[in-house]
C-alpha cells in the first residue's frame, strides 16, 4: 500500500521545521558589507572612491536593506599611484582592496559614517539611504530555500521509508 504522495512522518516535519528556522535566521540576519570603487576625479591629478555600505538582508544573496554611499575625492600619494591601477572601475569587496591595494584601503577604511574626511579630502556627495529591494537576488533566495528544505525532506523520508521497508528473504536452498 501507498502512501499519499504528501504525507510527511512526524520526525520530518520537525526537522524541517529546524531547517526552515536557519534559513529565516541566514535571511533575516544584518550584514554589513563594504564596496569600494575607485575611479578618475573630474579634476586632474585627483582621483575619487565611492563606499558602499549598509546592513543588508538576504542569503545567499543579499537581496535588501539599507545601502548608503559615500564619495570622496583625494590626491593619491605615491605608494597610491602605484596601487590605484589594481582597484580602478570595479566594485571590489573591501577585504580584496586590503590585500591588494593597502595604503588606498588605510585611507578608505578610516572614513566615519556620514561625517566630512580628513583634510586633503573633500566630501562630495553623502546621499540618503535608500531602502533597496532587489525582486530577482529575492526570487532567487526563495528558490534556493525551497531546494534546501525539498531536498532535505527528500533525504529524511527516503531514510525513514528504507528503514520500514520489509526485507527480502532469501531461501538458501543448500542447507
Amino acid at each position: 500500500m501507498r502512501r499519499p504522495l504528501f504525507q510527511l512522518h512526524l520526525s520530518t516535519a520537525i526537522v524541517l521545521m529546524f531547517v526552515a528556522a536557519a534559513l529565516l535566521w541566514a535571511n533575516m540576519r544584518p550584514r554589513t558589507e563594504t564596496s569600494v570603487v575607485f575611479r578618475p576625479h573630474r579634476e586632474p591629478g585627483w582621483w575619487e572612491y565611492t563606499v558602499l555600505l549598509g546592513p543588508l538582508y538576504g542569503w545567499p544573496w543579499p537581496c535588501g536593506g539599507d545601502s548608503g554611499e559615500l564619495r570622496i575625492a583625494f590626491q593619491p600619494t605615491e605608494d597610491e599611484t602605484k596601487e590605484l591601477p589594481l582597484v580602478l572601475g570595479k566594485q571590489l569587496d573591501h577585504r580584496v582592496v586590503a590585500q591588494r591595494a593597502p595604503s588606498l584601503w588605510q585611507r578608505v577604511r578610516f572614513v566615519p559614517d556620514g561625517e566630512r574626511p580628513g583634510h586633503e579630502q573633500e566630501l562630495i556627495r553623502s546621499n540618503a539611504w535608500p531602502r533597496l529591494l532587489s525582486a530577482s537576488r529575492l526570487a532567487l533566495d526563495i528558490l534556493v530555500a525551497l531546494a534546501i528544505l525539498i531536498a532535505a525532506a527528500v533525504f529524511l523520508e527516503w531514510r525513514i521509508c528504507r528503514r520500514q521497508r520489509p526485507r527480502a528473504v532469501t531461501l538458501n536452498p543448500n542447507p
